[in-house]
């Protein structure tokens, strides 16, 4: 696996960070976080207010933020955008004892336990579209599995994440081998399930991808 692509320049923040297939993609700057976090917080009450019921409130942005905010010195952010569009989003924080992550907080996971590796949590993962775009809104959500999932691998770590039930089987249909950590919560209007990903099945579902998305 050619891991140049995820670790050049991954210190650098407010960014261009690569390009993968037609998504370019862009590392956010700390005085961004908030319209970040406005754009995952819009897709989530969009999604899930229709799905399930759920009505948002500006209390639920303003603790997505403020989470944002702790995790940052620990954490990469990424937008993805065709254009001026912003189609996708993804964070991965690298956890230390001093973060208390939703899998420890919801769900009392201690992430020491899962293993000896460096622990990636993944999260803020939102796919939005635009009717002008001429590509298909499913092209996205595995285009930022693949940029997570290569950077984890590359990093030698482990993948920890709290994930939508329904988006959980799309993932599992791209083939990723995803292991349940417990029962699904409902958390911020979405039915989530704690997950992780062991190191070798990243690498391997990034080697077996590596063709159909080239990072450049």
């Amino acid at each position: 696996m050619n891991t140049t692509a995820f670790l050049i320049g991954q210190n650098q923040k407010h960014q261009w960070a690569g390009q993968i297939g037609p998504y370019s993609v862009w590392e956010v700057r700390y005085e961004e976080l908030p319209s970040f976090t406005r754009f995952v917080f819009d897709v989530y009450a969009r999604t899930y207010s229709r799905l399930n019921g759920w009505q948002p409130t500006e209390a639920d942005y303003r603790e997505l933020l403020e989470e944002d905010e702790l995790f940052y010195p620990f954490s990469h952010y990424w937008l993805f955008k065709i254009g001026k569009y912003k189609v996708g989003s993804v964070k991965l924080t690298l956890w230390n004892a001093s973060l208390e992550l939703p899998l420890q907080k919801y769900f009392g996971i201690d992430p020491a336990t899962l293993s000896e590796r460096p622990i990636w949590h993944c999260g803020r993962l939102a796919a939005d579209w635009h009717d002008d775009i001429p590509l298909p809104k499913q092209s996205v959500l595995p285009a930022l599995c693949f940029w997570a999932v290569g950077f984890v691998a590359a990093h030698q770590g482990v993948l920890v994440a709290e994930v939508d039930a329904g988006v959980l089987r799309l993932l599992k249909k791209l083939g990723l081998n995803i292991k349940e950590l417990g029962e699904a919560k409902y958390i911020v209007g979405s039915l989530t399930v704690p997950v992780m990903i062991e190191h070798h099945d990243l690498e391997s579902w990034v080697n077996t991808q590596a063709e159909r998305y080239a990072i450049r």
